[in-house]
């Protein structure tokens, strides 16, 4: 007989709440309200590279063995590590995350994730400057002015436009898109595109010139030329609908946080809000982040250490986020031995990184085989949070939320906290 239940979605890290799963012997039959990103990631529980066995590297070969062996195999790697790194965990609930860490801190290792390249810095960029970010039901009932600044949340977060922004009917939006005004930036014309009033294709790496030209026109300057590739004209539009705005929020993707200008980006922007501040406009940022548990990441290093983005826990080495960041650690040969959990660097590292991996002990714990797997010397498969284990997030607007298993996992594979668990009680 089949049941339905009420589950969040863990594909991104807007996880709707919304989502109905009609589950079946075991199975997922049906899924109401995803988005197409949301529906592939539920599905994926059951895809053709779900693992499905623990391994441990032989003689240059993966041969399967008992979780058991392989946590042993991982547990024996770690206590002969000189320097280990733990790498990922951005997708991993909030418990998960706090294992890692106390991992990392026992072992006297290193910990970071993709999100010390993207939207880690901007999350705590954001809090010391006093940047509001907005939460979703405010948004979706008051937001009057939306700005998507370097990203495409048409083909990223998909939901973010019909949910909670541009198409979402609220308290003070009942006519939806008709009572908002949508600025679109970009380099190039996306699919989100359509869906805005004033589209501005910017100039490579001119964020921040465009940032300075509209916080001039806020102080009553006049704009007398192009700015940034873009005309005087939509420039004077643009201030002119933001100077109107009621409830306004700025989206920025990596786009707009990466690249040679990315501080100045930043600093720009906090410029901006000082001058919306002095004019007394309600206005809120809010970074793009992609994976499902990055500010719950950002969350639990800074409540379980003194770090906010990633850390060095051996002999209290007091070192710049940048030096710790994974592909600097690679090609610095700082560690014997990774542990890769809920990441696939390979998918993105640059091809001359690949050799400085070659000679390294690298544990894989994932639901899914991938590059990284490829050259893993233990894999150990997990369950997939939201589906088939239970845990705490946090979403891209600070709420807090709950994931809920619907099934069990399809062959026995184990939830992370048991494997991390088992690992550090093994090095205590």
């Amino acid at each position: 007989m089949s049941k339905k239940i009420q589950v969040v979605c863990s594909g991104c890290s807007l996880l709707c709440d919304d989502i109905l799963l009609e589950t079946k012997n075991n199975q997922i039959e049906h899924i109401y309200n995803a988005c197409n990103r949301g529906y592939a990631h539920f599905m994926s529980y059951n895809s053709e590279i779900r693992l499905q066995n623990p391994s441990i590297r032989i003689d240059g070969n993966l041969k399967n063995v008992t979780f058991n062996e392989a946590i042993d195999k991982a547990i024996e790697y770690i206590k002969n590590a000189k320097r280990p790194i733990i790498y990922g965990l951005i997708s991993t609930t909030c418990e998960e995350q706090k294992l890692g860490i106390e991992l990392a801190k026992k072992i006297g290792g290193i910990v970071d994730t993709p999100g010390s390249i993207c939207h880690i810095p901007s999350l705590i960029f954001l809090k010391e400057k006093s940047i509001p970010i907005p939460k979703f039901k405010d948004l979706r009932d008051y937001a009057d002015f939306i700005v998507f600044w370097g990203c495409n949340p048409s083909a990223s977060h998909l939901r973010l436009i019909s949910k909670y922004s541009v198409l979402a009917r609220g308290k003070n939006t009942e006519k939806g898109k008709e009572d908002r005004y949508v600025v679109y930036i970009d380099i190039r014309r996306t699919e989100t595109r359509s869906i805005s009033d004033l589209f501005l294709k910017i100039t490579p790496e001119e964020d921040h010139i465009l940032l300075k030209t509209i916080v001039s026109g806020l102080r009553g300057e006049q704009i007398f030329k192009d700015v940034a590739g873009i005309s005087q004209k939509d420039i004077r539009e643009l201030i002119s609908n933001l100077k109107s705005a009621r409830f306004g929020v700025i989206f920025f993707g990596l786009g707009f946080i990466m690249g040679s200008n990315a501080s100045q980006n930043l600093q720009e922007l906090n410029n901006l809000f000082f001058e919306l501040k002095k004019l007394n406009l309600n206005f809120y940022a809010m970074p793009m982040s992609g994976h499902y548990n990055m500010v719950g990441f950002n969350k639990v290093l800074q409540d379980n250490s003194t770090k906010k983005i990633n850390a060095d826990f051996k002999n209290g080495e007091d070192r710049s986020y940048e030096d710790l960041k994974f592909h600097n650690l690679i090609i610095n040969n700082e560690s014997d031995v990774i542990l890769i959990i809920g990441a696939n660097p390979l998918s993105n590292l640059p091809y001359s990184h690949m050799k400085f991996l070659k000679d390294k002990k690298i544990i894989y714990i994932d639901p899914l085989y991938n590059l990284t797997a490829e050259i893993a010397d233990v894999i150990i498969p997990t369950t997939f949070a939201g589906i088939e284990s239970s845990g705490t997030a946090l979403r891209t607007d600070l709420e807090q939320v709950k994931l809920q298993k619907s099934i069990d996992p399809p062959h026995n594979q184990i939830t992370l906290d048991i494997i991390l668990s088992k690992i550090l009680n093994a090095v205590s």
